[in-house]
């Protein structure tokens, strides 16, 4: 680019000067990218380039620039002025496509506003503009790339028949995009269709290099389905690709958890922590090993950590829970399990404050956790035990007070 004259190789220094803004991009100097994308203003005066860096302009706002240097309203500004200068295209298939691409990206913004429904109209806007300016064969990957997009706002809509329609389309149009694959696994796994949803995970590994997120997601789904060895292999390899993947050490040390493995779970929550030192499962890891190891303390502080990180993650309040009991504090357990089912209701959960009540002689309070307890998993007979002995407690209460009540009157 140093050695192109902008003036007299205006075409030449654009070229060069697009792709370097789009490489700086996607490494992250963005404000490099908004340099060149000025200068092009600058020194051009021609329709293409100032619609081309409109677009790349907002690409910034809305997809490269570090979160806290994004701007939703400056990126959707960007592109309106990209589908203004479209619309002064005289080729009608040129003027058809280039309206298409920068509603395409409009798109994007109005999903990043949280305005699905609005981006699902630009779309489907973008999609007919083709379907009627285009012949059918022409730019069939960039109107595969519509439906993708597509796709993916009817997953976030919920609309996941329309997305999967829209998934098996593209794929047909092209087979060979191993993105395609992974999003239509994800969504054939909220179907619960696992096999298909497998069969695509395998699909996208033979189609791309190894990226992380492919074997993490089937990993993810190997652990949903009980292959725990299956999942500690892929969630293993995903740490080779990008060590610094703080959710794979989460899932690993809970399978090391599981089988046991206390060492390597310990292991895994240290090295995760460095990445991400408020991270509170990685503190409820934490938590579950020094309870094994039976040092309490340190189990108790562990879980603190993880409440303050994230006071809505039950699992750190009904650690606690365990620990203050395991210590003889059976009213503190009480508060943090009142915690816990504050956020969401569980038997087991209920069955533990049950017991903390009995311990501490709350033998009506204990009763009615097990009743409900036993209404939410009814085939757990441990439940229906401790009922019994409730029962019992309370009718022998009343046996002993009822006479001395009697002759006090």
């Amino acid at each position: 680019l140093g050695v192109v004259d902008p003036k007299t190789q205006p075409d030449l220094w654009w070229e060069l000067a697009g792709t370097l803004g789009l490489a700086l991009s996607v490494l992250s100097r963005t404000q490099e990218a908004l340099k060149l994308y000025d200068q092009a203003r600058l020194y051009s005066i021609k329709p293409a380039v100032h619609m081309a860096a409109a677009y790349s302009t907002a690409m910034l706002y809305t997809r490269h620039n570090e979160p806290e240097e994004r701007d939703e309203i400056k990126a959707k500004a960007w592109l309106s002025a990209a589908i203004a200068t479209a619309s002064l295209i005289e080729d009608p298939s040129d003027r058809a496509f280039q309206s298409a691409f920068y509603r395409n990206g409009l798109a994007l913004v109005a999903v990043h506003l949280g305005e699905p429904s609005e981006a699902l109209l630009l779309v489907n806007e973008a999609i007919d503009l083709l379907d009627h300016q285009l012949r059918p064969d022409e730019h069939l990957l960039h109107r595969s790339v519509l439906k993708n997009n597509r796709a993916r706002i009817y997953s976030s809509l919920g609309r996941l028949d329309e997305a999967l329609a829209d998934y098996d389309l593209v794929i047909k149009e092209d087979p060979n995009h191993a993105e395609y694959y992974l999003e239509r696994g994800d969504l054939l796994r909220r179907l619960g269709r696992y096999d298909e949803a497998s069969a695509d995970y395998e699909t996208a590994m033979r189609l791309s290099p190894p990226f992380p997120e492919i074997y993490y997601n089937r990993g993810d789904l190997r652990l949903s389905l009980s292959d725990k060895a299956g999942a500690l292999a892929d969630f293993t390899y995903v740490l080779e690709l990008d060590p610094a993947l703080v959710d794979a050490y989460v899932n690993r040390a809970g399978i090391y958890l599981d089988a046991g493995d206390f060492a390597a779970a310990y292991q895994d929550a240290l090295v995760g922590l460095r990445s991400d030192p408020d991270n509170a499962y990685l503190h409820v890891v934490l938590g579950q090993v020094h309870m094994a190891a039976g040092d309490v303390p340190a189990a108790i502080a562990a879980y603190d950590r993880a409440i303050s990180a994230d006071p809505m993650l039950q699992a750190s309040w009904a650690g606690r829970a365990e620990a203050l009991f395991e210590a003889g504090d059976n009213a503190q357990a009480i508060a943090s399990l009142d915690r816990a089912l504050d956020i969401a209701e569980d038997a087991a959960l209920l069955f533990n404050r049950a017991a903390a009540r009995q311990a501490m002689g709350q033998w009506t309070d204990a009763l009615a956790d097990l009743n409900r307890a036993r209404e939410l998993d009814p085939d757990d007979l441990d439940i229906d035990q401790h009922i019994e002995d409730c029962r019992e407690q309370l009718a022998s209460q009343a046996g002993q007070y009822s006479p001395a009540r009697q002759s006090i009157a």
